[in-house]
């Protein structure tokens, strides 16, 4: 059962990694990917529902979630600009600049996951088309769910059932486009099970966002009659702020569920300590020949959090005295070739050569360099 500690942590995590700002540079950034991402999901969605459906079921969508204040002046504006992107002959330039709207809105949503799910290599070049080429094509499809399953079920079922199982395929598609978004964008593996979790939460965050949203705007008739039609870009601009902030609310409720079973410890090594019980659990594998091990099982074995193991391993690994492969992780070196202090100064930090002048810090210096000397000691002699 998820207790007070959890959730204090998933804000405290929100908080720390400056969603709120992130979620307003993709707000930012989402406006001038808008008209190019609804463009391309209208166009797969002609090989599955006619063109008079979709604009039906479009506008249903919109009266519901986008902007009911200005719901007429955002239907107006929107659809025009969709049927000329539709029906107007591109050029290869509007192509390019079009498909360079999309795949920045991914990449930028591509780094804000990784930093909120610890990972801190991002995909390379080859990886990223194929990543972004299965977010292409499977993305518009998974939105096109609710309105799909709203076509075929009025031509097939009874109207009350029709509009029960929309419900109910519209909720569960919510939570699975969230579930997917942090089980596939980030680049490392995420627990199946962390990102459901996220994607309800996520899910049924924005379904209430929408609902309180769509109550405010329909209420607020001094803003509407303060700023007339314009009033339709402040408020969409709330929608897709509120949007993003849920978004990266849930990612951080699955980064923090992955790492549950650690909340419980009432402490947090520091680093060195860390590196030294990695490179034991290392060794020790090697030598009884179960190696190599993997990062789950290195975080298992030490029931300490992903996270904080991968940052020592890329620093290992950096220093050359780990190698990370396909099947696991690996000591690159024996155990007697290799000194505490090297483990320990790169997270700690190496005093000078000399000491400084300072009485009180010359005794401080003097005080860790006999610790500093203690290092001297091999894993070998642990």
């Amino acid at each position: 059962m998820l207790g007070l500690t959890f959730w204090k942590t998933v804000w405290r995590r929100f908080s720390g990694d400056r969603c709120l700002t992130e979620a307003q540079a993709l707000t930012y950034t989402t406006l001038f990917s808008l008209v190019p991402l609804l463009a391309l999901v209208f166009a797969i969605a002609r090989f599955f529902i006619q063109a008079e459906d979709i604009l039906s079921r479009s506008e249903e969508l919109l009266t519901r979630f986008l902007n009911p204040a200005a719901i007429e002046t955002v239907q107006e504006t929107l659809f025009n600009l969709l049927q000329k992107a539709q029906q107007a002959p591109l050029g290869k330039a509007s192509m390019l600049i079009f498909l360079i709207m999309i795949l920045g809105l991914i990449m930028q949503t591509e780094n804000v996951l990784n930093r909120i799910f610890r990972v801190r290599k991002g995909r390379n070049l080859l990886q990223k088309i194929t990543a972004y080429w299965m977010i292409l094509t499977l993305g518009p499809v998974l939105m096109l769910l609710p309105p799909a399953g709203a076509f075929y079920l009025s031509h097939f079922a009874k109207k009350f059932l029709a509009t029960m199982l929309l419900k109910i395929l519209y909720v569960l598609t919510v939570i699975l486009f969230f579930a997917g978004l942090y089980f596939y964008l980030p680049n490392r593996r995420i627990k199946i099970r962390a990102a459901l979790f996220g994607g309800g939460v996520a899910g049924l965050l924005w379904l209430l966002t929408a609902y309180l949203y769509t109550f405010y705007t329909s209420k607020a008739v001094a803003y509407s009659k303060l700023y007339g039609s314009l009033s339709a870009l402040p408020l969409f601009l709330l929608w897709l702020f509120l949007s993003w902030t849920v978004t990266l609310f849930g990612a951080e409720a699955a980064s923090v569920y992955e790492e549950k079973e650690w909340l419980g410890n009432g402490y947090r090594l520091p680093l060195p300590v860390l590196a030294v019980a990695v490179m034991l659990e290392l060794t020790g594998a090697y030598d009884k020949g179960t190696g190599p091990l993997s990062l789950t099982a290195l975080s298992r074995n030490l029931r300490v959090a992903p996270g904080e193991v991968e940052t020592v391993i890329e620093e290992l690994e950096a220093r050359g005295l780990v190698v990370v492969t396909e099947e696991g992780i690996l000591p690159a070196r024996s155990p007697a070739s290799v000194p505490l202090k090297e483990l320990v100064i790169p997270f700690q930090g190496a005093l000078p050569e000399s000491p400084p002048e300072s009485p009180n810090l010359k005794r401080a210096y003097f005080l860790f360099k006999d610790w500093e000397e203690r290092l001297e000691k091999t894993l070998e002699d642990l």
